[in-house]
């Protein structure tokens, strides 16, 4: 698969948030066509994140959270933070690059893509609406999608602040679990420990009705993925200490590291 250029991904993203700007929208970039047609049943795994930069926990949990069933993969960029926090470290142009640089999927399942919207169900919704529109690469058949998550963003999904209220919160995650279910890693602390995802769903209300669409991650942690953060790999690059050249590998991903390199990112 070829990758884009810093210039085709500008162009991309410009003419993106012309669009966006009228409309929530989602915009695939690599391939730029995504997904390709392929038979049915579809089901579409998702993991969106910030990506600053993309680390070998992202795509740990990626590949331990798919099935044979998936029929395509996507790793999202979100261009609004519900949060309001104004972006910092590398741009989304150059996080998309590096994002592309994780790809090896030489069949086309795997994709790159951005979205308007930062609430985790707008991004659900909006992407549907999307493959909706294709549905003619699909006929009749049932659209289904997973989202690879971590602990403390499935606790987010659920905080009613980002919702008008009780009420819109539970209308929000009725309509997200009709087509979508969660994949989520649990949170290790510091003495290795396990943050049960399970047993934070068995606490009840909006979150426990809908415990039984959550899959938990198995074997997340063993090899010290729980230790991986976006944080570490930028005090690393920001240091620019050889010493931390072995720790900073086990982090990032090679083809991500040349790609940092390239751009000269994070650098102090």
């Amino acid at each position: 698969m070829s990758l884009p250029t810093s210039s085709s991904i500008t162009t991309a993203l410009e003419n993106y948030q012309t669009t966006a700007l009228r409309a929530p929208t989602f915009l695939p970039i690599v391939p730029p066509v995504w997904p390709l047609p392929c038979p049915p049943p579809h089901r579409i795994l998702i993991l969106a994140s910030s990506f600053n930069p993309p680390t070998t926990a992202h795509l740990t949990l990626l590949r331990k959270a798919t099935r044979p069933s998936h029929t395509a993969r996507l790793l999202l960029l979100s261009t609004s933070n519900p949060d309001k926090r104004k972006p910092s470290g590398a741009s989304h142009v150059q996080r998309i690059e590096m994002m592309a640089a994780c790809l090896d999927d030489g069949k086309g399942t795997d994709g790159v893509g951005v979205i308007s919207v930062g609430r985790f169900f707008d991004m659900a919704s909006v992407l549907v609406d999307h493959l909706e529109q294709r549905k003619e690469d699909r006929g009749s058949t049932r659209l289904e999608l997973d989202w690879c998550v971590g602990f403390d963003t499935l606790v987010r999904i659920f905080d009613v602040k980002y919702y008008d209220d009780q009420g819109h919160l539970e209308r929000e995650a009725e309509r997200f679990f009709q087509r979508c279910s969660i994949v989520c890693a649990d949170r290790l602390l510091g003495d290795g420990q396990r943050v049960g995802v399970r047993e934070w769903l068995d606490g009840g209300g909006v979150v426990g009705r809908w415990k039984d669409k959550v899959e938990v991650v198995e074997g997340w942690g063993d090899n010290g993925e729980g230790e991986v953060s976006s944080t570490r790999a930028r005090t690393i690059l920001a240091r620019g200490d050889d010493a931390d050249q072995e720790e900073l590998e086990t982090i990032v991903p090679p083809k991500v590291i040349e790609c940092i390199r390239r751009l000269g990112l994070y650098s102090a």
